[in-house]
């Protein structure tokens, strides 16, 4: 109904490449800097994101335009998966030590808009400028700025984003500081990972017995 609010979930595959499909001359950017034989992928990776620029830009336009006629809020969470396959070969490995090297390359940009005022806009995390969290963590940060209630899953995770906000799928994660640990370096930042791994476990495991009311809004 045009009245109730509305979940909408989209993945696109736009600018997700590869990046040798366009001829050159039909490349919006090209790169200053010379990446040798990347070149010409760089300069159509880097015009897919112009015009995904672009593309949103009309969207939030669009998006402000019904909040001044209608009053309807929106809010819109925008990231990437994951960086091109070809960004090793283009960074600059001269930047930083090959551990935050890797974490650059494996890291991407989000962001979330809103056509009305959001409370805590702009802000940033007292430790870590870049506001890092996981992917797992986006919804629920969405969630939590629309004002909208917390299913306990999504509060556990809002939980753990302030202890440990970056959990891979290797034998890492990076704590509220920016520093990265194994497991078994710190129990009480284990316990809070392997808390999610359990809850993850629960809502997805093909064995697992599914206790929904961890994934519904309490009543």
């Amino acid at each position: 109904p045009e009245d109730q609010p509305r979940f909408v979930f989209l993945v696109s595959i736009q600018s997700h490449g590869d990046y040798d499909m366009n001829p050159p001359e039909e490349d919006i950017v090209h790169a200053a800097t010379d990446y040798g034989e990347y070149d010409s992928i760089m300069d159509e990776y880097l015009s897919n994101i112009y015009m995904t620029d672009r593309a949103f830009g009309e969207l939030t336009e669009y998006l402000t335009e019904q909040y001044e006629k209608t009053g309807r809020k929106v809010i819109v969470a925008m990231a990437g998966d994951h960086a091109p396959s070809f960004v090793d070969h283009v960074a600059d490995h001269t930047f930083t030590d090959e551990n935050n090297l890797q974490i650059l390359e494996r890291s991407t940009p989000y962001l979330i808009w809103a056509n009305y005022p959001l409370e805590n806009a702009g802000q940033t995390s007292a430790t870590d400028e870049y506001n890092r969290m996981d992917m797992c963590m986006l919804a629920p940060t969405l969630v939590e700025n629309a004002g909208l209630p917390l299913t306990p899953y999504y509060q556990y995770l809002l939980a753990l984003k302030q202890v440990a906000p970056v959990v891979t799928a290797a034998n890492d994660y990076m704590d509220a500081d920016g520093v990265t640990h194994t497991y078994g370096e710190n129990a009480e930042l284990d316990a809070w990972v392997h808390g999610y791994f359990y809850l993850e476990y629960n809502n997805i495991g093909a064995k697992a017995t599914s206790q929904q009311n961890l994934f519904q809004v309490e009543k």
